[in-house]
C-alpha cells in the first residue's frame, strides 16, 4: 500500500523481522528502503529516523544494518511453458540461445575466472602429494563408506512406522536427531505418536509424527527457533522442557528403558520430574543408554537380512586391510596424506563440474525436459515446430504457470457443457492458495467436475515425472486446491460476501485475492476460446459471463472506504 502523505519521522520498533523461516536482522537494503520514507523533498530539510533497540546488539551488526549498501541484485529468471512456446513460434529463434544471453547466465559466468584459478591451484596441490599403497587406503575408505551406507539403509527400514508403532509408547526414552538439518536434540521422553493422515503410508517414516519432551533453550517469542540444550547444561533460567513434534525419520535411537509419566506431565511439577528423570538417565549411562536391537523389535525383513550379510562381509574385508590388521606409524602417516589428497581431488571434481555447467545455458537440462513434455502432449512435433494446442497455450500467461493445464481443459471439451457458475468454481481451484483442511468435503455436484480436472492434472503430472521434470506426481497435483470451490460457486450465484465467510476458514483477503486472480484467468481463457485455434464463441461468452458474475460488490471494490 502506498501512502501519499508527508512523513518527517520513521520509527523502527525493532531492527529484526520474521522472514517466514526465522527472526533475522534487517538487511542494509531493507533498512535504507524504509528509512528513506523520512522527509519529503521540497517539504522537509531533513528526515528523522528512530530505531528502538530493545535487546543487546553487536555494534558491527547495527553498523551493517544502518550503514550497509543496497541488497545484491540476483536474477529470478525461470522457464515457463509460455516462454518456451513463444520463443519456438518465432522463426530462427532458439530458446537456449536466448537463455545464454540472460542476466542469470551472466551471473553464472561472472565466477568463471575465479573457478579456473581455483582449479589450477587444486591441480598443483594434488600433483605435489605422492602416496604409496594407494590401493590399500582406497579399499579401506571404500569399505568404511559402504558399511556406513548399509547401516543407514538398515536404520531407514527400522524407522518405518509398521516397525516403530509398537515401541514408541508414552514414557519410552528416544534420542532425536532432526533429519532436515542434523540438529541433535539428545535423549527425550516419548509422549505420543500419530499418523499425518488416514491414508498414511506405514512404510514412510515421514508420514507419522512423534511428540517428545526434550530439554531446549528458552524461547521468548512464538517465532523464535527452538534449539536443544543438553541435560548437563540445563538451568531453570535459560532452559526449559518443551514438547516438540518430530517425524519418525528424526528418531535416532529407541531405548529399552521406559518410565511412567507423571499424572500431569505438562504442569510445572510434572516438567520438573521429567527433567530430573532425564538427568538421572545421563548420570547412570552417560551416552551409553541401552537401545533396542532389531531382534528385540521383532523386525524380520528379508532386505534387512541381506543388508546385514553385506555389512558382515564388508567388515571381514576391512579387518584384513593392512591399515587395520598391521598398522604402523608410517602407514598411518601415508594414510593421512592419502585422505588429504582424496579431499583435494573431491574439491577439484566439484570445480570441474561447475566449470562444465557454465558451458551450458542456465536451465538447459530443464529446457530439454520441458521439450519432452511438450512433444508427449502434442504441443510441438519432432522438429520443434509448434502445433495447434501450442498456439492456444501461447495466449495464456497465468501467474501460476498453468498454461498447459488450462489448454488441456479447453481441448478436452470438459467446460463446454458446464454451466457458467460451475466453470468459475472449477477454475477457482487453480488460483486458490488456501490449503485444503483435513476432513474437507464438497457437495456431490462438485465431485464430477473436480474428478475430471484431477484426471487432466494426473496425466500432465505423469508425463512430467516420466520426462524427469518433477520428481513425484503429487508435486504437480498440489496445484489443485478445492477449498474455495463451493464459496466461488455461491458467489457466482449471487450470494452475499458475509454469507461466504461463514462457510470457510479462509481469511477474507484470501477470498478476495483468489477472485481477482480468477477474473484475470477468465479473461485470458475468453481470448483463447475466441482465437482461430479453437473458435468456440459459445465458450468465450461463458467466460465473459463468468467475469460479470464474480466482478461485483466488495470483492472488486477499488477502495474499502465505501
Amino acid at each position: 500500500m502506498g501512502l501519499n502523505m508527508p512523513a518527517r519521522t520513521v520509527v523502527f520498533t525493532s531492527v529484526k523481522k520474521f522472514d517466514g523461516e526465522d527472526n533475522r536482522y534487517l538487511t542494509g537494503g531493507e533498512y535504507i528502503q524504509m528509512s528513506g520514507r523520512a522527509g519529503r523533498r521540497g517539504l522537509d530539510r531533513v528526515g528523522v529516523v528512530i530505531a528502538m533497540i530493545d535487546e543487546a546488539v553487536e555494534p558491527d551488526t547495527l553498523k551493517r544494518v544502518t550503514g550497509g549498501g543496497a541488497d545484491v541484485l540476483l536474477s529470478s529468471f525461470h522457464l515457463t511453458y509460455n516462454m518456451v512456446l513463444n520463443l519456438l513460434r518465432v522463426e530462427d529463434v532458439d530458446p537456449e540461445f536466448m537463455m545464454k544471453r540472460s542476466f542469470a547466465q551472466f551471473q553464472r559466468l561472472r565466477d568463471k575466472p575465479a573457478l579456473e584459478e581455483k582449479k589450477k591451484l587444486l591441480t598443483e596441490a594434488v600433483d605435489r602429494i605422492q602416496v604409496e599403497n594407494e590401493e590399500v587406503f582406497s579399499q579401506y575408505l571404500r569399505c568404511k563408506q559402504l558399511i556406513h551406507k548399509r547401516q543407514e539403509e538398515i536404520a531407514a527400514i527400522a524407522k518405518q512406522p509398521k516397525h516403530l508403532k509398537n515401541w514408541v509408547q508414552a514414557g519410552r526414552f528416544v534420542r532425536i536427531v532432526r533429519l532436515s538439518d542434523g540438529v541433535v536434540f539428545h535423549w527425550g521422553i516419548c509422549r505420543a505418536f500419530s499418523a499425518k493422515s488416514a491414508t498414511a503410508d506405514v512404510e514412510d517414516p515421514k508420514s507419522y509424527t512423534i511428540t517428545v519432551s526434550v530439554i531446549c533453550n528458552k524461547v521468548h517469542n512464538a517465532t523464535d527457533t527452538i534449539t536443544p540444550c543438553h541435560v548437563t547444561e540445563y538451568n531453570s533460567i535459560s532452559a526449559e522442557l518443551y514438547t516438540v513434534t518430530f517425524d519418525f525419520c528424526d528418531i535416532d535411537k529407541i531405548s529399552t528403558l521406559k518410565i511412567n509419566l507423571p499424572p500431569q506431565p505438562d504442569s510445572e511439577q510434572g516438567r520438573t520430574q521429567i527433567i530430573q528423570t532425564l538427568s538421572k538417565l545421563h548420570k547412570s549411562y552417560q551416552e551409553e543408554v541401552p537401545i533396542l536391537t532389531l531382534a528385540q523389535m521383532g523386525i524380520d525383513d528379508p532386505q534387512v537380512t541381506k543388508l546385514q550379510t553385506q555389512t558382515a562381509n564388508l567388515e571381514k574385508q576391512l579387518a584384513e586391510n593392512a591399515l587395520v590388521k598391521s598398522p604402523t606409524p608410517e602407514l598411518q602417516k601415508a594414510f593421512d596424506q592419502y585422505t588429504q589428497k582424496a579431499e583435494l581431488e573431491k574439491q577439484l571434481e566439484s570445480v570441474d563440474g561447475e566449470l562444465s555447467a557454465m558451458t551450458h545455458a542456465v536451465f538447459s537440462e530443464e529446457l530439454k525436459q520441458m521439450m519432452r513434455v511438450l512433444r508427449r502432449l502434442d504441443y510441438i512435433d519432432k522438429d520443434n515446430i509448434i502445433l495447434r494446442k501450442a498456439r492456444v497455450a501461447c495466449e495464456i500467461t497465468t501467474t501460476d504457470e498453468n498454461e498447459i493445464l488450462l489448454t488441456e481443459l479447453l481441448f478436452k471439451g470438459i467446460l463446454n457443457s458446464m454451466e457458467t457458475e460451475m466453470i468459475v468454481a472449477l477454475l477457482s481451484c487453480l488460483v486458490n492458495v488456501h490449503r485444503t483442511p483435513d476432513g474437507f468435503t464438497l457437495p456431490p455436484e462438485f465431485e464430477q467436475p473436480l474428478k475430471e480436472l484431477s484426471a487432466i492434472v494426473g496425466r500432465i503430472a505423469s508425463v512430467s515425472v516420466e520426462s524427469g521434470l518433477v520428481q513425484k506426481e503429487h508435486n504437480y497435483a498440489d496445484k489443485v486446491l478445492p477449498s474455495l470451490m463451493e464459496v466461488t460457486y455461491l458467489w457466482a450465484k449471487g450470494a452475499k460476501f458475509i454469507d461466504l465467510v461463514g462457510k470457510t476458514a479462509a481469511y477474507e483477503g484470501d477470498i478476495v485475492r483468489m477472485m481477482r486472480r480468477l477474473e484475470e484467468m477468465l479473461r485470458q481463457l475468453a481470448a483463447a476460446a475466441r482465437s482461430p485455434a479453437i473458435g468456440n464463441m459459445e465458450l468465450h461468452d461463458k467466460f465473459m459471463k463468468g467475469i460479470q458474475l464474480i466482478k461485483r460488490d466488495i470483492v472488486f471494490a477499488s477502495s474499502l472506504y465505501l
